[in-house]
Order: C-alpha cells, then sequence, then structure tokens
C-alpha cells in the first residue's frame, strides 16, 4: 500500500512548494489520486447515498415469499402473501474530517519534503480510519467464525482447507426455514504477513491459480494481488490483525453516505491575505458523513487461530 500511495506523490518531485500551492486544487487531486484504488474495505461495502443522518435497513433475505402457492378452488379468491423478512434496524452516519497545513515558514523555505509527509500521513490516516469503521461494523453483526484446525505458522497448518471449509459454510447458509442464501464468497480481507503464510504453504501451491485482474477499475491497488482458489480475490490490509481475516461475498454490508467525500483546496486561514491569513498558512480540509453496516451477516465469516499467540 505504501508503495502505491508514493507513486501517486512521486509526481512532486522537483517542484517547489510555491509551485505545488500555485494551484490550489492540485494537491488534494494528487491526494484523490493515492487513494483511489486502496480502499479495500469498499470490496465489502457497497455504497449508496442516502438523505437522512439516520439509515434504516434489514438484514438481507432468501428471496421467498411467506407462503407458498396455495390450491384454489374455482372462483376461489388468490391469496396474496409478502417477502419474508427480518426486523428494521439502524444506522447512523457520523461525520469525520481532518485537515493539514502549510506554513508560510515551510513555503518560504521551500520545504517541499514536510509538506509531501503531509499529504502522504493525511492519506494513511484516511485509509486506516475508513478500514477500521468498516472492521467496527463487521464486528458489531452477528457473523460467524471459523477456527483454523492448525495455525498458519504451525508445522503441519492446511490454510487452503481451512479457506475451502469457510467457502463451504458461506454457500450452504441457509434461514430458519431452510432456504439457502445462494452466496458466492469472493474476497478475503487479510494481513500482508497472513497471506504470506497462505502463499508460501505447500498446500496452497498445488491450488495457486496465477495472476488475474479484478474486473472492477476501482480497485486497481488490490487487483495488484492474484486470486486464490478460482474466484477469491485477496484484499491486504495492515489494519487487519495478523491472527484473523475475513472470507465474504462481495458487497457484504453498506457505506451510506450524504456526500462523496469533501476535500477542500487550500486556502489561506483566517483571512485571506498573500501571507495565508491571520496564522500565516494555508490548510486543507477532509470531511466525510457516512456509517457502515453489515446486512448480509450470513455472507461473511471471520476465520480465527490463523497466527500463534
Amino acid at each position: 500500500m505504501a508503495s502505491t500511495i508514493n507513486s501517486a506523490f512521486d509526481v512532486l518531485s522537483g517542484l517547489t512548494v510555491d509551485e505545488m500551492l500555485a494551484n490550489p486544487a492540485f494537491l488534494p487531486e494528487i491526494m484523490k489520486q493515492a487513494i483511489n484504488g486502496e480502499e479495500v474495505q469498499r470490496l465489502f461495502f457497497r455504497t449508496i447515498t442516502v438523505n437522512s443522518n439516520v439509515i434504516a435497513y434489514k438484514e438481507a433475505a432468501p428471496a421467498y415469499l411467506e407462503d407458498d402457492l396455495q390450491n384454489v378452488a374455482e372462483y376461489g379468491e388468490i391469496p396474496v402473501s409478502d417477502p419474508s423478512g427480518d426486523e428494521w434496524q439502524t444506522v447512523m452516519l457520523e461525520k469525520g474530517g481532518i485537515g493539514i497545513r502549510v506554513s508560510w515558514e515551510q513555503r518560504q523555505d521551500d520545504n517541499g519534503d514536510a509538506v509531501q509527509r503531509e499529504m502522504i500521513s493525511r492519506t494513511n490516516t484516511i485509509l486506516r480510519s475508513e478500514a477500521k469503521a468498516g472492521l467496527a461494523a463487521i464486528a458489531k453483526a452477528p457473523i460467524s467464525t471459523h477456527q483454523a484446525a492448525v495455525a498458519w505458522d504451525q508445522a503441519g497448518a492446511k490454510p487452503a482447507s481451512d479457506i475451502l471449509d469457510t467457502i463451504e459454510l458461506i454457500q450452504g447458509a441457509e434461514d430458519a426455514e431452510g432456504h439457502y442464501y445462494e452466496y458466492e464468497p469472493s474476497v478475503l480481507w487479510i494481513h500482508p504477513t497472513t497471506l504470506s503464510m497462505l502463499k508460501r504453504n505447500d498446500e496452497v501451491q498445488k491450488l495457486y491459480i496465477g495472476d488475474m485482474a479484478h474486473a472492477n477499475p476501482l480497485f486497481n491497488g488490490v487487483a495488484d494481488e492474484p486470486q486464490l482458489f478460482g474466484n477469491i480475490q485477496v484484499a491486504k490490509s495492515f489494519f487487519v490483525p495478523k491472527g484473523e481475516a475475513y472470507l465474504s461475498i462481495e458487497g457484504v454490508g453498506f457505506m451510506g453516505e450524504r456526500e462523496p467525500r469533501q476535500i477542500t483546496d487550500f486556502y489561506a486561514e483566517r483571512g485571506d491575505s498573500d501571507l495565508g491569513g491571520a496564522n500565516m498558512s494555508w490548510r486543507s480540509d477532509v470531511s466525510h458523513r457516512r456509517g457502515y453496516a453489515v446486512d448480509n451477516p450470513k455472507g461473511i465469516i471471520k476465520l480465527t487461530g490463523l497466527v500463534t499467540p
């Protein structure tokens, strides 16, 4: 992830700080490019636009009516039935925001390294915040867990079997009436170290399928990882603890937002002037009103015990 982000900011090499700020939208646009394709939680949470700060939703259910077809006598009234469904739940939107500054001294002394460090740090902070919000929503959901038979860093580990067992559990998910959800898991959220243990295992090497690009261009960074076991897209992230991973259908939950993430151009603080206002600085702000929830809890399973404590 870090190398991808750094490459997005490589365009700043050789520019003075004054040149970076000459167009107030230039640096924010570079940051948007750095984020694009790196938000792995978007594989798990589909984006929806909402018109309220409180989102009401129901957990997904197999698409069947509450009643089966009924025998109807001649001239008899055909009965009406409704789709089955669970109780309404709600999630609150929260507004997250953070700003960074470029001081008059940084601009005057051409301290480009400091400015670039601020930009990269804010980008990483946004990625961490969104990943943590997604993981928190998963932790709140009534999802199942699957314990690895043997930790993947131990002799005798069979991570391929652990993954395939988990795939079967998701495929076999059913409701109280015995209706299958017909889920097909397709994404694995995992720490890079744990992923390396998975890849180098002899059992996995026999099943390893080479590099396949992900079809969705939003996830260019994610698509650098190969697909495993035929159709499982790997989404590696340092924000997932090493001892666990999440196997899931794509879009197992949603991120409801009032509007897309807002990133302002750089502007002078506390009054516009050539010196950067009363604080002698220019700042750019990020804000985002969004909330995460999992509405397909049977479509995701948490794998545990992957690394020896």
